[in-house]
């Protein structure tokens, strides 16, 4: 038994032990900032990656990438695939719209759009925090300084984009069977449709004409452009002779008088959204050389406005198809 004389001292001593490492500062536990890549690996018990080879040589990409930056024209492709991005070029100051109607009930969620691809905000994408960036070849400068940011590839564009570019998405994303199941599909539509226009129109002569301010006038050619190879590849439509010069993209200027020298059958007509494009339209039909053109006199010219958009992937190419046989054939 403790000694009553020695309960005081215990108790003073119990109540300093309490008192001191009550007041006792609390000690701050500094925590690490982890970076992007850290938090990514906390999250996933693998973080897999593979090699693949693009425009640029070869790149370690994500085996299963998460998100995205998308920098070409390829969302149409890409959601055909099943695979959506987080940003994406913004289409407005072309078409009118953030991103093309025919795709807006396709998006899940939000896609962020981005002002112009061509000179990209690098802080702005770096916030983005993104796995995978994809790019086309045209913006091979860019290239290292996108790589920074997260592993870049840059799609190869010296076909037309669809179904060129889409095969190279599908190794991107393992989708390489969808992609070429994809292909199939959409070449047996084009097949049927390209029977239906044979029978309609026979050998009759077809021009693409793109209105976009200018004196001059762009004829799209067979080559080159994908809306040259759905309307001449894709669906047969036989392409007028004698359209002088056309340049690597597949495009051609002609002036106005040259129209009445080609006199084809049928003319598509592409206008763009600007006041400069919609004003050269209303002084082309004014004027005497267009009235005096076989398609005009029969009545065989065409809204074609849609298709340079649509024709860059297999959801529009099918849509762009419907309307070209519906406006032939009507």
């Amino acid at each position: 038994m403790l000694n009553k004389k020695w309960i005081p001292i215990v108790m003073i001593s119990c109540f300093l032990f309490i008192f001191l490492t009550g007041c006792a500062p609390i000690q701050k536990i500094e925590t690490k900032n982890t970076n992007t890549s850290e938090k990514r690996d906390a999250n996933e018990t693998t973080y897999a990656t593979r090699k693949f080879k693009h425009y640029k040589g070869e790149t370690e990409v994500p085996a299963n990438p998460k998100r995205v930056i998308l920098l070409g024209r390829y969302l149409d492709q890409m959601i055909a695939l099943g695979v959506q991005p987080m940003a994406a070029p913004n289409w407005e100051k072309w078409i009118g719209d953030v991103f093309p109607k025919h795709l807006q009930d396709k998006i899940v969620g939000e896609i962020m759009p981005i002002e112009d691809e061509s000179k990209p905000n690098y802080e702005s994408l770096l916030a983005l925090d993104p796995d995978l960036i994809i790019g086309s070849q045209w913006m091979a400068r860019n290239y290292e300084e996108l790589s920074k940011i997260a592993p870049t590839v840059l799609i190869d564009e010296s076909k037309p984009l669809f179904p060129h570019t889409l095969l190279q998405l599908g190794e991107l994303f393992n989708k390489k069977e969808r992609a070429e199941q994809i292909i199939q599909e959409y070449n047996k539509k084009a097949n049927e449709a390209k029977q239906k226009l044979a029978d309609a129109v026979g050998n009759e002569t077809f021009i693409f004409v793109r209105l976009s301010g200018d004196k001059l006038y762009t004829i799209y050619g067979p080559r080159g452009d994908q809306t040259g190879r759905l309307l001449y590849t894709d669906l047969g439509l036989k392409m007028l002779d004698g359209v002088p010069n056309f340049d690597p993209s597949g495009q051609a200027e002609l002036s106005l008088e040259g129209f009445l020298q080609l006199n084809p059958d049928h003319i598509f007509i592409f206008t763009d959204i600007v006041d400069d494009a919609n004003n050269q339209f209303k002084e082309l039909e004014y004027s005497n050389v267009w009235k005096s053109l076989k398609a005009v006199k029969s009545k065989q010219v065409y809204d074609g406005s849609e298709y340079f958009l649509l024709a860059m992937g297999p959801i529009g190419s099918k849509l762009a198809i419907d309307d070209i046989v519906s406006q032939i054939t009507k």
